[in-house]
C-alpha cells in the first residue's frame, strides 16, 4: 500500500502540536509497517536532522506555505499533481486540509474546530480560510480522525458528519519531557525567574489560550497571598490584545516572557514549575496536560471543552471566564502540599493512557478502514 502524507508542518526546529503529531505518528508507522510505502510531502527542504526510514519517499513541492493563500494553492495545485503522479491508496493530512481536485481517498485529521467555536479569536482571512477548507475536507473525506470525544462531537454537530465515520485517536506524550532533581530545578529557577518559584504557561499566545484571565488570576493570587512567586510565559506571542498588554504592564515585574525556546528548555521550564496553568477557553486535545503529567508537576486546567476528558481526576479545574476560580486553584496547589503531591501521583499514572504508539495504531486502523484494506 502507498500512503501519502502532508508533512509540511514537520519542522523539528519550529514544531507545534500538529508538527509533533506528524513526527511521532508517521515516523512510528513508517518504522513499524516497512512492507508499505510512505510518501512524506514537504513544502520546503526537510530538516537535515530528520532520519527517514528506508520505505519513506521524500517529496518537496512548493512554494513554502507561509500564508493561508499559499496553503490553499499548495493543497489544490501542488498536491493534486503529485498525487496523480505517485498514485497512492490514500492521502492523509495531519492539519485537516485536503485537496479539492483529486480522486485519491483522503483522511484528514481534525484536531479541533476552534475557528468555528471561537471565530472572534482569529483574523478574518485566517478564519475564512479554515472555515471554508476544513468544512470542505470534512464533506469530501473518506473518513475523519480526531483527537477527543469533544472534537468528534463538534465535527458531528457543526459539519453533520455521521459519528460512525469519525475515529478518535487520542494524542500521546513525547519522550523529551522529564523529571528534574531539586538541584536541577533550582538551576532552572536561577536562569529564568531569579531563583523564585513560579507558575508556567506554555503555548502560543492566542486569545483562546486565555492568558488574559490567567494573568488576572495571578494578580489575585499575589494579592491574596503576598507571595514572591513568578509567572513564566513560554511560547510565541502571536496575538497580544490591548487588555492583555494592560494586565501584563501591571504585573510585569513578576512575569517572565521567554518567547520560543528549545525543546530541552521547555521541558526544564515545565519540570521546575510549582504548577502548570492551562486554562484555555477551547482545546481539541491539549498536549500541555500530558506534558505536565510527564514532568511530575501539578496541573490547573479548564473545566470546559475536552480538558476534563483528557485530564480526568489528575488536575484542578477552573472555569476559563472566572479569574477568581483560577486564583483559588493557584492558592490551593501552592498552600496544600498534600494536594499537590496527590495531583502529581495521579497525573503520573494517567499519562500511561496516552502514548504515541497507541495514537499511531489507531490512525493505522482508520487508514485501513478508509482504503478497505485488511490489517
Amino acid at each position: 500500500m502507498k500512503i501519502a502524507i502532508s508533512t509540511r508542518l514537520f519542522i523539528p526546529e519550529k514544531r507545534d502540536g500538529i508538527g509533533t503529531f506528524t513526527k511521532e505518528v508517521f515516523q512510528y508507522l513508517a518504522n513499524t509497517y516497512k512492507e508499505h510505502e510512505f510518501h512524506f510531502i514537504f513544502d520546503r527542504d526537510p530538516s537535515p536532522s530528520i532520519q527517514f526510514s528506508s520505505n519513506v519517499k521524500v517529496h518537496v513541492v512548493g512554494l513554502p506555505t507561509r500564508h493561508v493563500s499559499l496553503i490553499w494553492w499548495w493543497y489544490n495545485t501542488s498536491i493534486p499533481l503529485l498525487l496523480k503522479k505517485i498514485k497512492p491508496d490514500i492521502f492523509v493530512s495531519p492539519d485537516g486540509v485536503t485537496p479539492i481536485f483529486t480522486s485519491t481517498p483522503c483522511l484528514p485529521v481534525l484536531h479541533d474546530l476552534a475557528f468555528e467555536r471561537r471565530p472572534q479569536d482569529l483574523p478574518f482571512l485566517v478564519r475564512f480560510f479554515y472555515k471554508k477548507t476544513i468544512a470542505g475536507s470534512a464533506k469530501r473525506a473518506k473518513r475523519i480522525a480526531t483527537v477527543s470525544t469533544n472534537s468528534k462531537n463538534d465535527i458531528h454537530i457543526i459539519y453533520g458528519v455521521p459519528k460512525d465515520k469519525i475515529d478518535i485517536i487520542y494524542s500521546g506524550i513525547s519522550n523529551h519531557f522529564f523529571v528534574l532533581s531539586d538541584q536541577q530545578k533550582a538551576a532552572v529557577k536561577l536562569q529564568f525567574t531569579e531563583g523564585k518559584n513560579y507558575f508556567v504557561f506554555v503555548g502560543t499566545v492566542l486569545p483562546r489560550k486565555n492568558l488574559l484571565n490567567i494573568l488576572k488570576a495571578f494578580e489575585l493570587f499575589k494579592k491574596a497571598t503576598n507571595s514572591d512567586m513568578k509567572f513564566a510565559v513560554v511560547g510565541n506571542v502571536w496575538i497580544w490584545p490591548e487588555e492583555l498588554k494592560m494586565v501584563y504592564e501591571r504585573c510585569k515585574k513578576d512575569v517572565v516572557v521567554t518567547g520560543r525556546v528549545s525543546d530541552d528548555e521547555v521541558a526544564k521550564l515545565y519540570a521546575a514549575a510549582s504548577a502548570v496553568t492551562y486554562v484555555s477557553h477551547y482545546e481539541g486535545f491539549g498536549l500541555p496536560v500530558l506534558e505536565a503529567f510527564n514532568s511530575k508537576v501539578p496541573l490547573i486546567t479548564s473545566s470546559t471543552s475536552c480538558l476534563p476528558e483528557i485530564a480526568g481526576d489528575a488536575a484542578l479545574f477552573a472555569h476559563p471566564d472566572k479569574p477568581e476560580e483560577i486564583a483559588a486553584q493557584m492558592q490551593a496547589v501552592v498552600q496544600n502540599k498534600e494536594l499537590s503531591k496527590q495531583l502529581i501521583e495521579l497525573g503520573w499514572e494517567r499519562r500511561n493512557k496516552f502514548t504515541w504508539s497507541d495514537t499511531a495504531e489507531l490512525l493505522w486502523q482508520s487508514i485501513l478502514k478508509s482504503t478497505n484494506k485488511n490489517a
